[in-house]
């Protein structure tokens, strides 16, 4: 198969359908009971977990580290704990090195400003 085959000239452009929902308000998503939070976000360096299993997280905490040149810090989406750092699988359909974080139902899940330096 040639790779010309395999590609799209200029790219997919699907009809956008904005009008069965343009007039209604833009809704809050809830939580999720249960986030898995790959380590590798992209072709770069997978982060470095720099938490551990059972740790209690606030939302906006750093969670792991950027690995490498191109790598980025990873941070909690929500408060929570560590349920463990385990592979599993990705959207790459490899097996990859995720942080499992157990949302706490209780806490008010406001991000909180962390120092940076």
């Amino acid at each position: 198969m040639s790779h010309a085959a395999a590609s799209f000239r200029h790219g997919v452009h699907p009809e956008e359908h904005k009008e069965a929902t343009e007039h209604l308000p833009i809704e809050r998503m809830p939580f999720v009971d249960q986030y898995i939070l790959p380590l590798s976000q992209h072709i770069g360096a997978p982060s470095r977990a720099v938490v551990s299993a059972g740790q209690k997280v606030k939302r906006g905490q750093v969670l792991a580290s950027a690995g490498g040149f191109v790598s980025v810090p990873l941070h909690a989406p929500v408060t929570g704990t560590v349920e463990s750092i385990e592979k599993r699988p990705h959207p790459n359909g490899q097996l990859m090195q995720s942080i499992v974080l157990k949302t706490d139902p209780f806490a008010s899940q406001r991000w909180e400003p962390q120092d940076v330096m």
